[in-house]
């Protein structure tokens, strides 16, 4: 019970004091607050005594630790980790202008690191959730079998070393791990990520932009020469901005401008969404990757399609999108590759040389042909020579790290799969894909607010597309947000069906 006293008997200065009854005790703040300024203490003198040393990629290693601390409130987590991943490579970058560059940079495993870490946070805090939706979702189960089976690869002794199949693993079983903190998701997150993509979709653009007029920095140099990545068309580089190379730099900003370009349809009033679509598109040009120009008109006609409630028109629009997309691509084919760069303006730029030749005659292209046979001799190889796979990492550059030998590039993430995991992986790959649109349909038309659904759908009808024309899913800075929409896909169509809400976890886990 509180006992007040009279005016006169409480403290000047306008507190109460806070008075106990019974069953209440008091809250010294005392030992954490000390706590807080002893690891302050700590961190400090550790960071001045690295400094003194030169030791910068030291340091940052030691700031990144404490932002993976933040990280272990998963829903925090995610917010965090979307922003930081853009700019990853752009702050080991900056370390090269005081130490060596490291082909096995630590700095490269604070992603998976941080992420297995929320993973376990999510399943700590929120058990009842991650058992309540696996058992109630065939998507989940299905991801769950491919998780294991990609763990079991790990071990293949045909990669020929563990450390491939570990490094492997980066690649393949953490980004699925961000498919549990989608459960976490809600509407409003969703839209908040969006336009998180948007805005740094945006800047990195810009500066792409800025590194094909004025060049590469020093350092920028030196990096993508020791990871061998140094490609140019005419006397200019291709950019990548704040990205590890034009992949990932181009299929971000692909996403990024799909984004941008649904939200200015949604009310088609704000002009700012067509200035940074202008920016992006540039940007695009410049660093020159022709699947990601497909990308992101795949991803806008699959957004009109299902821009509608009733399923009927739905397959209207599908067939009257496959048929004008038939008829333009029969038009172009009656041309030679010349004919059409001369009826675009006979531009002697070899950035725009090189992606109208793409764009207009995607499958004559050298590069097409030769990834064809390639993947045919991967199917084929799989079922008959080997059924158990050849590892998770034989796939990834982790396999010329370690192995001492020549990775196998198959330029497809569905036929990596295959290769390294098996053709059961790529039979499980096509299931998940068959139930994910599905299940995203149907929220399509029976959702109340059917937008981020819509969005959701475009965004990943391009990255199921581009898994098997590229790596999609299992890069390192993109496929977390693809398979976090996967994730609250899945919550979407395990609660519309009447099988309860999210469980609440604890209002401020660690």
């Amino acid at each position: 019970m509180v006992r007040g006293g009279s005016a006169a008997d409480r403290p000047q200065g306008g507190s109460i004091p806070l008075i106990l009854g019974p069953d209440t005790a008091p809250i010294d703040h005392r030992p954490a607050v000390f706590l807080w300024g002893v690891v302050t203490i700590v961190l400090g003198v550790t960071i001045a005594v690295l400094l003194t040393q030169g030791q910068i990629r030291a340091i940052v290693l030691v700031l990144l630790f404490v932002l993976g601390l933040l990280c272990l409130s998963p829903k925090r987590g995610v917010y965090i980790m979307l922003i930081f991943l853009p700019f990853m490579y752009y702050l080991r970058r900056q370390v090269l202008y005081f130490n060596d560059f490291s082909k096995t940079d630590l700095i490269l495993l604070f992603p998976p690191l941080v992420t297995i870490a929320m993973f376990l946070g999510f399943l700590i805090f929120y058990t009842k959730s991650f058992y309540h939706y696996l058992q109630n979702s065939l998507l989940m189960k299905l991801l769950l079998v491919l998780q294991i089976l990609y763990f079991v690869q790990v071990f293949n002794p045909l990669q020929g070393n563990i450390l491939v199949g570990v490094a492997g693993a980066i690649y393949f079983v953490i980004p699925i791990l961000w498919v549990f903190l989608g459960l976490l998701l809600d509407e409003r997150d969703v839209r908040r990520i969006f336009m998180v993509v948007i805005v740094i979709g945006t800047l990195t653009s810009a500066y792409g932009i800025y590194q094909h007029y004025f060049g590469l920095t020093g350092v920028e140099k030196y990096e993508i020469e020791a990871k061998q990545l140094y490609t140019t068309l005419g006397e200019k580089q291709r950019i990548m901005a704040t990205f590890a190379g034009l992949g990932d730099f181009s299929l971000y900003i692909s996403t990024a401008a799909f984004l941008a370009f649904a939200s200015f349809w949604r009310t088609k009033t704000n002009p700012l969404y067509l200035a940074a679509i202008g920016v992006m598109v540039l940007a695009m040009l410049w660093v020159a990757v022709r699947a990601a120009l497909f990308t992101l008109a795949f991803s806008m006609v699959m957004f009109l399609i299902v821009y509608a409630r009733d399923r009927k028109v739905i397959i209207v629009r599908a067939v009257l999108a496959f048929l004008v997309i038939g008829s333009l691509y029969s038009y172009l084919y009656t041309y030679k590759p010349e004919d059409v760069w001369r009826a675009s303006g006979s531009s002697s730029d070899p950035f725009i040389v090189h992606t109208i030749a793409g764009v207009a005659h995607p499958t004559e292209e050298k590069s097409f042909h030769t990834r064809v046979a390639n993947w045919t001799y991967i199917v084929k190889s799989a079922f008959s020579e080997y059924p158990v796979g050849r590892g998770l990492g034989s796939t990834t550059t982790a396999a010329k790290k370690f192995a001492g030998g020549k990775g196998t590039e198959a330029d497809s993430m569905f036929f990596e799969l295959i290769y390294g995991s098996g053709p059961l992986a790529g039979i499980l790959f096509i299931a998940i894909a068959i139930i994910y649109f599905r299940d995203a349909l149907t929220l399509v038309v029976q959702s109340e607010t059917p937008f981020a659904y819509r969005v959701t759908f475009g965004v990943m009808s391009a990255y199921f597309l581009g898994s098997v024309f590229g790596a999609n899913l299992r890069d390192v800075v993109n496929s977390p947000l693809a398979w976090l929409l996967v994730g609250w896909t899945v919550r979407g169509i395990v609660d519309r069906a009447g099988r309860g809400e999210l469980v609440a976890a604890p209002a401020n886990p660690a």
